[in-house]
């Protein structure tokens, strides 16, 4: 009997058990890491909040030889995944950003420079900048086929953040072509429409990529409801803290679009005997990391957050989710939507917005930057719609906005995931109004 060689996916499926400890890989993960190991084309790869992205990209650089580099927008996911990854598996990984000390950028890149790395980890500003010695560290690297390829993680930032106004550094990833012209990019994401997507590619000049999406972001554990937020000298805490108190001590995140609105409402709850703590794009280093462990560590059952907490985070006590504001785009509701009911047992993860009319005009004068642009303003504009239906299944708005029109056209309705749909079977009578 003819013995028959192992493939390179028998390999991936050996390290992902001995190094990251997964018994077996999800239908989309294995064809990402499958096409990312034949190393033929560039990759998008776009699969929902909690379906694994980070692993599409650390396994097969477990496995190939020399490095990734992989650029990600927030300073604390990178911090995160490295303190996994160096840690925890015991796989060598450092973060480079533009931030650091000059002692620190140095000894960073002695390690590269000595091969003593597997994932390197980089802000957008401090890649595209010319100036910065990470530059011509990188460029050797390349030229002795050091890198094996690029990770774009978080990949829809490129086209919603790259703006002169808010993080130029973004659009300008695809400059990069003309530098490694022969490095292959992966690109991951778990939000973009078919316009999205197709900004993503030429953005980061991908032409001819490989694009792979997860069937459906349908996920029918996350229960979709918007009520009206009732605030009492313009403050909504109360309604807030009632919600918490609802929980019943389960672990939950509540999105806040405004930093000093985290910070207040985390005040807030600590003060009426709420384990909680707050975390933002602001927060001081130590800060971030204390609220990081704390979360971690189960010692707190809330945490109030910007977008800036949960990507790469992926926790499976999050048992539910409240936006205390609509937020600026389907992409961000979505992703932070997501970030409950993970938990393999998870039935019914409760995902709640407080909504005012207000909530629209105040987002425009606040965040001018994000929202003033054609696509921010035609996104901004989605979620009052959305906010606003009474009639259509949230998750069927939801599929159809991201371009799963095919399955949300042979969804059963009422889904009984919704506020909407439940209303359709229930009495009218709540003890909550709901938009």
């Amino acid at each position: 009997m003819q013995n028959t060689l192992p493939t390179p996916m028998d390999a991936a499926l050996s390290i992902n058990l001995k190094v990251f400890g997964n018994t077996a890989l999800r239908d989309t993960q294995a064809r990402v890491i499958e096409a990312v190991l034949s190393g033929e084309s560039d990759i998008l790869s776009i699969m929902p909040t909690g379906s694994g992205k980070t692993l599409c990209f650390q396994l097969p650089a477990v496995l190939e030889k020399g490095f990734v580099v992989v650029v990600s927008p927030i300073n604390s996911l990178m911090e995160e995944q490295v303190d996994t990854l160096a840690n925890k598996l015991d796989l060598p990984a450092l973060c480079y950003t533009s931030g650091i000390s000059s002692k620190l950028r140095e000894a960073i890149l002695a390690e590269v420079e000595n091969d003593y790395i597997k994932f390197l980890y980089v802000s957008p500003e401090a890649l595209t900048d010319s100036e910065d010695p990470l530059r011509q560290t990188l460029l050797k690297a390349h030229s002795q086929t050091r890198i094996s390829r690029l990770i774009i993680d978080e990949a829809h930032c490129v086209e919603q953040w790259g703006t002169d106004e808010f993080r130029p550094a973004f659009s300008q990833l695809g400059t990069l072509r003309e530098i490694f012209p022969e490095l292959k990019y992966l690109a991951v994401t778990a939000t973009a429409t078919i316009a999205t997507q197709i900004d993503i590619l030429k953005i980061l000049q991908m032409d001819g990529a490989e694009v792979i999406r997860a069937d459906s972001p349908f996920r029918k554990c996350l229960h979709l409801s918007v009520v009206e937020k009732m605030e009492v000298d313009g403050s909504s805490n109360t309604q807030v803290l009632e919600y918490v108190r609802e929980r019943n001590g389960e672990h939950g995140i509540i999105y806040a679009v405004y930093k000093r609105d985290a910070e207040e409402i985390a005040d807030f709850l600590i003060k009426n005997d709420v384990q909680a703590n707050f975390y933002h794009g602001e927060c001081t280093e130590e800060h971030r990391r204390s609220a990081q462990l704390a979360w971690n560590s189960n010692h707190i059952q809330v945490m109030v957050a910007t977008s800036a907490f949960g990507m790469g985070i992926d926790r499976g006590e999050t048992k539910w989710v409240l936006h205390i504001t609509m937020p600026i785009s389907p992409e961000a509701y979505w992703q932070e939507a997501g970030r409950a009911g993970r938990q393999s047992d998870a039935t019914e993860a409760p995902v709640t917005m407080l909504y005012s009319p207000h909530d629209f005009s105040s987002i425009q004068k606040k965040l001018p930057a994000l929202v003033n642009t054609v696509k921010g303003a035609k996104r901004l504009d989605w979620m009052k719609k959305f906010c606003d239906s009474s009639t259509t299944c949230r998750h069927k708005q939801i599929m159809v906005y991201f371009g799963d029109t095919e399955a949300a056209s042979q969804m059963q309705f009422p889904c009984n995931s919704c506020d909407i749909c439940k209303r359709q079977r229930l009495p009218r009578a709540t003890n909550r109004r709901t938009i």
